[in-house]
């Protein structure tokens, strides 16, 4: 079983493959449509397509791919909420009422709904949805156009630096990483898919662009009181930003290796050092004697610094666009 570790600019594109089932991701930037072209052409597998949120960065790609697929081609799709609306213009893919998503599919295509507490099988791989919450589906659908407002306007008031100057991340184990509360401009985000992954006996978690006030819950309800989801991989949430990680909900992960997908030359410079530094302390902490960072970029693995690492722990920055899952 492989797990293809796209490019995919300041977005998210992952692919997992075993003999029979292509199960793909998101599909990053409209550019990343070539790369997934690359590897679902020419294979008899099922394909089915995992569409976390509607951020231009993960839906880009399947967009770009859909306009240009093969005569014949059929795909299952997972998507959050099937009655949305999708516009590109230009290389921005957006949400909004011009061309409905259906716009893009045909009639041997099915969509299947994601929420919270879904159990959806493609062919071995098994997917457990753990968020998003439909109290916060309901709630974006019904108040789309102030939700949106609220995020274009944060954006805009966003610095617009790039950076890719040396990360120094602080391994200090007595460092917490705070939870913040969702803000209105979350939502677009806190809509995203986050899911448990299990196939071949590995389990892996994909946590889109999840907020950390929704991954605590649904991990709090997916797992017992004291209970630790043991996972050979996490995908973590919104590229590594910190508003998307907390010390509270890593703590109920046992995981030694982790992804982070970004070229880290968006105007947020993702990865966020503390991020790196706060998963360190929870591998540590859970008693490995290692923690394993996986980047899709080889400048960012390289601007990785890790400093004030415990005695006898080794931490790794590791550049793969594909990750052998069965030998974590």
């Amino acid at each position: 079983m492989k797990l293809h570790f796209l490019p995919a600019n300041t977005g998210d594109s992952l692919v997992l493959e075993d003999d029979k089932n292509i199960l793909v991701i998101d599909g990053g930037m409209p550019t990343t449509a070539a790369a997934l072209r690359g590897i679902i052409n020419g294979k008899n597998k099922k394909c089915t397509i995992v569409i976390t949120h509607q951020d231009n960065d993960h839906i880009g790609g399947i967009v770009q791919f859909l306009k240009n697929r093969i005569p014949g081609e059929a795909f299952d799709f997972i998507v959050n909420m099937p009655d949305l609306h999708y516009f590109q213009s230009g290389n921005k893919v957006s949400v909004g009422d011009v061309n409905s998503l259906a716009g893009l599919l045909r009639s041997d295509d099915v969509i299947y709904p994601a929420v919270d507490g879904a159990v959806i099988e493609v062919g071995e791989f098994k997917l457990r949805i753990i968020s998003p919450p439909r109290t916060v589906l309901n709630k974006y659908k019904s108040d789309f156009e102030e939700l949106l407002s609220a995020e274009r306007s944060e954006q805009q008031n966003i610095s617009r630096k790039v950076s890719l100057a040396a990360k120094i991340v602080d391994c200090d184990i007595d460092k917490i990483l705070n939870q913040r509360k969702p803000i209105k401009s979350d939502f677009i985000n806190r809509t995203s898919i986050a899911m448990i992954v299990e196939a071949n006996k590995k389990v892996m978690l994909f946590l889109g662009d999840a907020h950390p006030f929704d991954i605590d819950l649904a991990l709090g309800k997916f797992l017992g009181k004291n209970e630790e989801l043991q996972c050979d991989i996490v995908k973590i949430s919104h590229h590594g930003s910190v508003h998307s990680t907390s010390s509270k909900w890593l703590e109920r992960i046992r995981c030694r290796n982790y992804m982070i997908s970004t070229n880290s030359a968006g105007a947020y410079d993702h990865p966020h050092a503390p991020v790196l530094g706060a998963i360190v302390r929870q591998a540590y902490l859970h008693d490995f004697s290692e923690c394993n960072f996986f980047f899709n970029y080889e400048r960012v693995k390289n601007a990785i610094q890790f400093v004030n690492v415990p005695y006898d722990f080794k931490v790794s920055a590791i550049f793969s666009n594909e990750i052998d899952i069965e030998r974590l």
